[in-house]
């Protein structure tokens, strides 16, 4: 079972792969096909979260109302001037379709298992793990597992947004 990066670990670039070649890296783009790269968000903190795709029909509603949810969160983030940037996979197309059912309000990362920014954060073992990262000055000040039987819920937001918020990270 992946563990997440450490505190002080310089947080990775983003990058995607070309094909399904993990070597073959290229820089990250969005959803919305915008480049995105972790010295974007050199001057501020960043809330980096790892989601799972719904695997099964059944598992797309629940995922649809925690990505609105997760906008909530986003908003709250920006409020105290932190940035939410989210990644997950793709690879049975529900979650493409779950980020536009639930309209999401933040800038999002679609990935493969192949895809370097999931292995690089250490956030793949079979499938994406729940992950939660606060990166400031390009390094891992804090990190999360929400992994299952965890969840990202009000307490897990709560508690990131007291972390950003007693360390000045905003």
């Amino acid at each position: 079972m992946p563990e997440t990066l450490k505190v002080g670990d310089v947080a990775p670039e983003f990058y995607l792969c070309e094909g399904n070649d993990y070597r073959n890296k290229i820089p990250a783009v969005d959803i919305n096909n915008e480049p995105i790269s972790i010295r974007d968000f050199d001057q501020k903190c960043l809330v980096l979260i790892f989601i799972g795709e719904p695997r099964e029909d059944w598992q797309v509603g629940p995922r649809i109302e925690s990505l609105k949810t997760l906008s909530t969160f986003a908003d709250k983030c920006k409020e105290l001037g932190a940035e939410l940037v989210a990644c997950g996979m793709n690879e049975y197309g529900r979650m493409l379709d779950c980020l536009e059912k639930a309209e999401v309000t933040f800038r999002f990362i679609l990935a493969s298992h192949e895809t370097p920014v999931i292995h690089d954060y250490n956030a793949y073992s079979g499938g994406a793990h729940a992950f939660t990262y606060a990166i400031a000055g390009g390094k891992i000040q804090q990190a999360w597992d929400q992994t299952y039987p965890k969840s990202f819920d009000e307490n897990h937001f709560q508690e990131v947004l007291t972390y950003i918020t007693a360390n000045n990270l905003a």
